[in-house]
């Protein structure tokens, strides 16, 4: 097996990924879709390869990045190399899952907007997701990859066919994982096109590839390619 030490530049997207499924994702009380426990433990293990779908899964489903979480623990306790921290921080962040799900059983609250519309000008730039079919869970969909510029934004997601009107999260993760941008939008539909239209400031943002993350409130995430130029 290998050194649990050794960790890939890959592999440490991952754990950061387990880490926002801990703390970010709703749990999947029925476990639908998820791997069995064997597969979950090679996941701990390093055996399965980083590229594998179940590999998105686990990032995105509280219970089975929980499992992996534990089964790391375990493989750690038999390991002279690894130190006591990563096992501190494995109990942390099962702790931390804990406290969202109970956070999640009371009364929602309206959502914070991390990047708050200002007065200021801002360009329209429209993201056209029609051509992609709605994607869920570790689906992919397919389609042009959309670009949008690193400016203030007013923001236009066209979203695919069979799309619903609603309040949605939005979220926008850099090649870490990491939400950069993250918000609750309305979409209506206009003009036959089920469409979100919202303020997004990409200033800050780095040139580059990022994931575009979308969901109606409550269900599953669809996510698809997005690159800032």
């Amino acid at each position: 097996m290998p050194d649990p030490d050794n960790f890939t530049p890959r592999e440490q997207r991952f754990i950061e990924a387990l880490r926002q499924a801990a703390l970010s994702n709703y749990p999947n009380p029925g476990r639908v879709g998820c791997p069995d426990q064997k597969t979950l433990e090679a996941v701990a293990r390093r055996q399965v390869p980083m590229m594998d779908p179940v590999i998105d899964h686990v990032w995105q489903c509280s219970p089975c990045a929980q499992d992996v979480l534990r089964y790391r623990e375990s493989l750690a306790k038999r390991h002279k190399s690894v130190i006591p921290a990563a096992i501190a921080a494995a109990v942390l962040l099962l702790v931390l899952a804990g406290v969202v799900f109970w956070q999640r059983s009371k009364p929602e609250q309206p959502a914070v907007v991390q990047n708050p519309p200002t007065p200021s000008a801002t360009t329209l730039a429209r993201v056209d997701l029609r051509p992609f079919a709605a994607t869920r869970g570790n689906e992919r969909g397919r389609g042009t990859e959309p670009a949008v510029r690193r400016d203030r934004l007013t923001l236009e997601v066209y979203l695919p066919p069979g799309s619903e009107e609603g309040r949605y999260e939005l979220r926008i993760m850099n090649s870490d994982l990491q939400t950069v941008l993250g918000k609750t939008v309305e979409a209506a539909l206009r003009d036959q096109v089920v469409t979100i239209t919202t303020d997004a400031d990409l200033r800050p943002l780095q040139p580059g590839r990022y994931t575009l993350a979308l969901r109606p409130v409550g269900e599953d995430w669809s996510t698809y390619p997005i690159t800032v130029e």
